[in-house]
């Protein structure tokens, strides 16, 4: 899929996970079954490929993972270890990353599942990055490979990365005010949309009712995924804490993705502009009205966006492809969700610039 980078907007659940290698996806095409794991991960990077203070010279790294694996084996919690030792962004949750299909994960790791199929503690597995240990987990429930889910988040200071009024906020405080709104929504006081926008700390989704879209269950940290697949579309969970806070989740229905086409005008100064970048504001803004007027005399989209889109997806004619609620920044989906199939609107400013979306579908 073609797309600017940092528009695509990742959730504040989303951990990146170290240890997968990039998928090529294909849009359209139906993908074979394949085995999915249920894991945990310690990872030790390697010194000089890694700005994480728990990098190690190889030799060390290796030496590291031997010793860690034998504490392992004598009865020592994973998690706790993954906390302290790691490098991953899921140390978080104590290295739990939920279900991985075998196509994300790093050749060396996926063949050291296949062959071991039975052990609890697969490692030390050496990397060109770093040397892992993992922890594999029973799948009770697996997870689709596409979730509609909505949320109220109820942050605290010491969450991480709190949000919104959750900075004054203590933990207590936090899941009894998040108990409060379960108890409206459960007496009927309130519904969740409304819910969501007067109580979420989340703020994007909150003014959408807290819909986060259709996603994949890997876009938000595993604890959050796991919360979502044992509920019913339709049904919301009780409180759920994650290291983000306390979470009131909505399963939903899976709703059809998008699909649209930009023109991408920036400004000096603008997320992701090119170097060379020298329009103030204004003049951006008057050439996405002069581009627009292009457009309104049928002058074909995909040619302007050829010629005047700083996106990379410029080379496709402006085309985005396909992609759900939840993952553009807040006003182009905004501005996309209230357009018609088949028509152009803008300029929209973001902190990109100021686009022409098309929306197809």
């Amino acid at each position: 899929m073609l797309s600017m980078p940092g528009l695509f907007l990742p959730t504040v659940f989303a951990l990146g996970m170290g240890l997968c290698a990039q998928a090529n996806v294909q849009l359209g095409r139906k993908k074979p079954q394949e085995p999915s794991y249920r894991l945990s991960v310690l990872f030790i990077p390697y010194q000089g490929l890694s700005q994480s203070k728990k990098a190690r010279p190889k030799k060390e790294a290796i030496v590291q993972a031997t010793e860690l694996r034998k504490r392992l084996d004598k009865g020592e919690a994973f998690d706790a270890m993954a906390k302290e030792y790691s490098a991953d962004s899921s140390a978080l949750l104590g290295g739990y990353l939920g279900q991985v299909k075998k196509s994300q994960l790093r050749p060396p790791l996926a063949q050291a599942l296949e062959k071991d199929k039975t052990g609890r503690f697969l490692g030390p597995i050496e990397t060109p990055m770093g040397v892992y240990l993992l922890q594999r987990h029973e799948i009770k429930i697996p997870w689709p490979d596409k979730i509609g889910v909505a949320h109220i988040l109820i942050s605290f200071k010491t969450a991480h990365n709190p949000v919104g009024r959750g900075k004054r906020r203590t933990r207590d405080e936090a899941r009894i005010r998040a108990q409060k709104v379960y108890a409206e929504l459960k007496t009927g006081t309130m519904d969740f949309a409304k819910a969501a926008a007067v109580y979420s700390d989340e703020k994007a989704s909150g003014e959408q009712g807290g819909n986060l879209g259709t996603r994949s269950p890997g876009d938000f940290l595993a604890t959050f995924s796991d919360a979502v697949v044992r509920l019913k579309p339709g049904s919301y969970s009780a409180p759920v804490e994650t290291p983000l806070g306390f979470h009131i989740i909505k399963r939903l229905a899976i709703e059809a993705a998008f699909h649209a086409s930009h023109i991408l005008i920036p400004w000096k100064g603008c997320l992701s502009a090119p170097r060379d970048t020298t329009r103030s504001k204004e003049e951006a803004l008057a050439l996405a009205k002069q581009i627009l007027g292009k457009i309104r005399n049928q002058e074909k989209f995909e040619g302007l966006a050829k010629k005047y889109s700083s996106c990379p997806s410029a080379s496709a004619g402006g085309d985005l492809g396909e992609f759900n609620r939840g993952q553009m920044v807040p006003d182009f989906e905004k501005a996309l969700i209230q357009a018609k199939a088949g028509e152009v609107v803008g300029p929209v400013e973001t902190g990109f610039g100021y686009h022409l979306i098309w929306r197809h579908r």
